[in-house]
């Protein structure tokens, strides 16, 4: 038997921020929220300084080296991605105005992620070639913002530790707004 005493932790954590009350818990989720956007730009910021632009259309040839099954696959998982937006009209009972501030609420969000998944996916495939994501293992592929910068800067231990930190505060987020 398995117990990890700091997934109980976080989970508890979670759980009394829930049973504090919806101002609590849309404070904390705004909290981390900010703190994800703000380490996908800072990601963007990084990469921008170690990689020019010039680099990166470099490696974006071929822009599909998979050809269309390989865009289309990933178009699916990114659908994946989307899945969470439902999770706003569980919370439709505690707006003021429901039917104004649920759909401008779905929609703004789903808007500034697209534009975020956009602008993070071409950094990304622009920083590390085609063949270099191909060799990693599965692992590194889970960690891939922090192994994108160990390709470009492998002395940028700090800016590693900023994405994974962020990375904690993304499931934490999404442990929040799925336990709400």
């Amino acid at each position: 038997i398995v117990f990890n005493v700091f997934a109980f932790g976080i989970v508890a954590q979670i759980t009394i921020v829930l049973v504090w009350g919806i101002r609590e818990s849309s404070f904390f989720n705004a909290i981390m929220v900010l703190i994800k956007i703000l380490v996908l730009v800072f990601f963007v910021g990084v990469a921008l300084y170690y990689v020019s632009p010039a680099e990166m259309t470099q490696n974006w040839k071929p822009f599909q080296p998979q050809g269309w099954s390989g865009t289309l696959t990933g178009a699916a998982l990114v659908f994946f991605a989307y899945i969470g937006f439902d999770a706003v009209s569980t919370v439709a009972e505690e707006t003021k105005n429901p039917s104004r501030d649920l759909p401008i609420g779905i929609i703004a969000s789903l808007v500034i992620c697209t534009v975020l998944y956009v602008v993070v996916a071409a950094v990304f495939t622009g920083m590390v070639p085609w063949e270099t994501i191909r060799s990693w293992t599965s692992a590194q592929q889970g960690e891939s913002l922090t192994m994108a910068l160990d390709h470009v800067a492998p002395q940028a231990l700090w800016q590693n530790t900023v994405v994974a930190f962020g990375s904690v505060i993304a499931h934490t987020a999404v442990l929040l707004v799925f336990q709400l």
